[in-house]
């Protein structure tokens, strides 16, 4: 379902020991939960970490560095993922572009793909990514359910889920997970024991919280929800259950921060009185004119399910007309079939969380991992359509400034 940006640099998944061999032996529910929970500390989904590869390799410049700051050990307890009885069965909802990746990060991908990157390092010796996607660590997941309301992004998830040998076409596959037309089939299904959900950012919060009900471990890519009183309800579901949550947000758990954090933390750069971040997106695709699927139309989308029902379309009416914002719903009407708001939905705010939800959101996990930001006493925004003039109702132009008056800091974004 959802249609990011192109394709990223994927990049090794942190490596681990499985469980020694004579360890007690425990249910297999309970090890798909110690498992699951492993998993949720691991950086395998988004923008990766170094694996062990890539840090024995730059070993040598981590040394230098750890000796000018006196950086802590890079060496840490890891928890093992899954021994071979405790397969954590996986559904993933929403197989687009972010799902692909996701799914990659999981160890799963097209033959397709496996052989573009496959022949890209036959022709540049310099380029690393399909080495870097062949040395990925086995996480001991299986793929058994691929929901998704586009034809397309359903069978390309099934072939990524039957590519368990990581193969390129005219490989040996595996079994194919199975198709699932509606996301709450998938979460009754009895193999799937955790799920990915990688739809537009208007079922976020529905899909978590259904999940969770469901008995399922979610893995949610950011943003959390589409609105603020769904953030409540969300966390409450999740803080009444004994399941594991993960909000999916890329960078988390990428090296530099750490370093920088431990930087600030020693004060070799004394007290932090401006922080300045920007999205640099100047073209077409970086404001989501994606391109527009050739298989895309009405028998192959199912457009009832992508608007959601309407009670919960009700609901958000009158979200936005109580929070004065009723002028940025639509224009056209839910029920109006569009390839455009499908490809671009986060155009309009009748399905995305804007530049504050996509991308600003990035800048600010990660000063906040940095610096311990928190909550602003202020904030301040302005911009508009200024550039894009294509219907959309979301802002392509965005300036922000949060501050901190107990700190005496301004983080500004634009």
């Amino acid at each position: 379902m959802d249609n990011d940006k192109n394709l990223s640099n994927e990049k090794d998944t942190n490596k681990e020991e499985l469980p020694h061999e004579n360890a007690p032996k425990r249910p297999v529910s309970e090890g798909r939960r110690d498992a699951l929970k492993a998993i949720a500390t691991v950086p395998v989904l988004g923008a990766m970490a170094y694996g062990i590869y890539k840090k024995r390799r730059n070993e040598m410049n981590n040394n230098r560095a750890s000796e000018m700051f006196r950086f802590k050990s890079d060496e840490r307890p890891m928890t093992p993922i899954a021994s071979d009885e405790n397969i954590v069965r996986v559904g993933i909802i929403g197989a687009g572009i972010r799902g692909s990746q996701l799914l990659r990060g999981l160890g799963f991908a097209t033959p397709e793909y496996v052989e573009e990157l496959k022949q890209q390092s036959l022709k540049d010796s310099k380029n690393t990514r399909y080495a870097d996607f062949m040395e990925q660590e086995d996480l001991r997941i299986q793929l058994t359910a691929v929901c998704d309301v586009f034809d397309n992004h359903a069978y390309d998830g099934i072939k990524a889920g039957a590519n368990i040998h990581r193969e390129g076409v005219n490989g040996t596959y595996g079994p194919e997970p199975k198709r699932y037309l509606n996301y709450k089939e998938l979460l009754a299904a009895d193999d799937v024991d955790a799920v990915v959900i990688a739809s537009p950012d208007h079922w976020h919060g529905t899909m978590a919280m259904d999940a969770i009900k469901a008995g399922k471990h979610v893995y949610l890519e950011k943003p959390m929800t589409w609105t603020v009183p769904e953030t409540y309800a969300l966390r409450d579901i999740v803080k009444s259950s004994n399941r594991v949550f993960q909000l999916g947000h890329q960078n988390r758990q990428i090296e530099a921060y750490e370093r920088a954090r431990e930087i600030i933390e020693k004060g070799l750069l004394g007290p932090i009185s401006l922080v300045e971040t920007g999205t640099n997106r100047n073209d077409p695709n970086g404001a989501w004119v994606y391109a527009i699927h050739p298989d895309g139309n009405e028998k192959t989308i199912d457009w009832k399910q992508f608007e959601g029902d309407p009670d919960r379309i009700k609901e958000y009416m009158d979200y936005m007309t109580s929070a004065g914002l009723a002028k940025y719903v639509g224009p056209d009407p839910r029920d109006k079939f569009s390839l455009e708001r499908f490809f671009r939905w986060r155009c309009w705010w009748d399905y995305s969380t804007g530049l504050s939800g996509d991308l600003l959101t990035h800048e600010y996990d990660a000063m906040n991992q940095i610096l311990k930001l928190g909550i602003p006493d202020s904030a301040v925004s302005s911009g508009g359509v200024y550039f894009f003039k294509d219907g959309r109702t979301v802002p392509d132009v965005l300036q922000t400034a949060f501050e901190y008056k107990d700190r005496g800091t301004t983080f500004l974004y634009s």
